[in-house]
């Protein structure tokens, strides 16, 4: 699903835009995939000892959700101020836009690192089911949106709405993972 955007914007864009969101995803994902799988691995472990003690592992999400708010806010923030800046530094002044688009996306990005983070839940939980029955609701809505919206509006506004659905996606993620955590349907012993 993380080639659906490219391909679209490949299609029904100029390709500037297309290398604009490419180089925005690496920028951000290849730093916070190294973080996310770092820390998701101590995450499940935690989650897995509280659901076979048979305890609340709730406090405990809402805890590691907080500490990961509090790892990418200032990056975040950074990047939502001088997203222009820093790219037309680091690659040239026609790299501009892709700051713009930056500036964009970046609470998305954040936002999925948080939640992307704690998905980790669902198989010592049993619910896998969640999982992946967000994963079919995500890729239907991405590549309805997509099909439907790309090419038909300005191009930043197209990033704008996207953006918006996919932080309304992954807020619907986190919920299946405090309802994966609340009601365990197995105990791992």
């Amino acid at each position: 699903m993380s080639n659906l955007p490219v391909i679209f914007l490949t299609i029904h864009y100029d390709l500037k835009y297309t290398a604009f969101f490419a180089l925005c995803s690496r920028f951000v994902f290849t730093p916070l995939s190294f973080i996310s799988k770092s820390l998701s691995l101590i995450h499940l472990k935690k989650i897995t000892n509280l659901i076979n003690c048979k305890k609340n592992a709730i406090p405990y999400l809402i805890k590691i959700t907080f500490v990961l708010i509090g790892l990418i806010t200032i990056p975040a923030l950074i990047l939502f101020f001088f997203s222009e800046l820093i790219f037309s530094y680091l690659f040239g002044e026609s790299w501009l836009e892709a700051g713009q688009m930056m500036s964009i996306l970046i609470f998305t990005f954040s936002l999925q690192f948080v939640v992307s983070t704690l998905s980790q839940v669902f198989a010592p939980t049993g619910n896998l089911n969640l999982s992946f029955l967000w994963k079919i609701l995500s890729f239907i809505t991405v590549f309805s949106f997509f099909y439907f919206f790309s090419g038909k509006l300005e191009i930043f506004y197209f990033i704008h709405y996207f953006a918006y659905l996919n932080i309304i996606l992954y807020l619907l993620y986190y919920l299946f993972i405090f309802i994966a955590v609340k009601k365990p349907k197995i105990n791992i012993n």
